[in-house]
């Protein structure tokens, strides 16, 4: 009877420890995120600041090829192009309006959950004023963002990550191969 007991006891012990995780698991599910395999994206570029009498108008895409793999790190490359459009309030007399134009090449790695993306874009452009106009200084400036994800599923990951306020890039990637 005492052999019973401890049977009993040790298979209530070994249900109880089952319940307990199956619970633990279903309260951590994973984030949405990139599964192993490579993945193609694209995305847009869209949004308008205003900066005083300023008024900046940003359009332009992205494209990249992701690898991610079975312990669901990625690596990837991509490219970046935006156009930026600045008028200044048109009733003035002296309205400035000015046009650049910036193109980067990417990296991207991180887990397949918060992929990150990063570069230099490069920026040439000119400013007209007064009926003149002149070249811009061509500058450099960093990109550092995220892919944040927003949809996943087997074949197709979608986000929208803010480039800036204001500024947003809407992305969709799908999974090469055929799912």
């Amino acid at each position: 009877m005492k052999l019973r007991i401890q049977i009993l006891t040790a298979l209530a012990l070994v249900l109880v420890a089952a319940v307990a995780a199956t619970a633990s698991a279903t309260q951590t599910a994973p984030k949405p995120g990139f599964l192993p395999g490579t993945w193609i994206g694209k995305g847009t570029i869209k949004g308008s600041v205003e900066d005083g009498p300023m008024w900046t108008t940003f359009s332009g895409g992205m494209a990249f090829t992701l690898k991610v793999d079975k312990k669901f790190r990625t690596s990837g490359s991509g490219s970046w192009k935006m156009n930026m459009l600045g008028t200044q309030d048109a009733k003035s007399e002296d309205a400035i309006d000015s046009s650049m134009f910036g193109t980067a090449s990417l990296q991207l790695s991180g887990p397949a959950t918060k992929v990150a993306f990063k570069g230099v874009m490069h920026v040439v452009g000119e400013i007209r004023a007064y009926g003149h106009s002149r070249p811009m200084k061509p500058f450099d400036q960093e990109i550092a963002k995220r892919l944040v994800i927003t949809k996943a599923n087997t074949c197709k990951v979608v986000g929208t990550s803010q480039v800036q306020p204001g500024v947003t890039l809407t992305w969709t990637a799908t999974r090469k191969g055929g799912c």
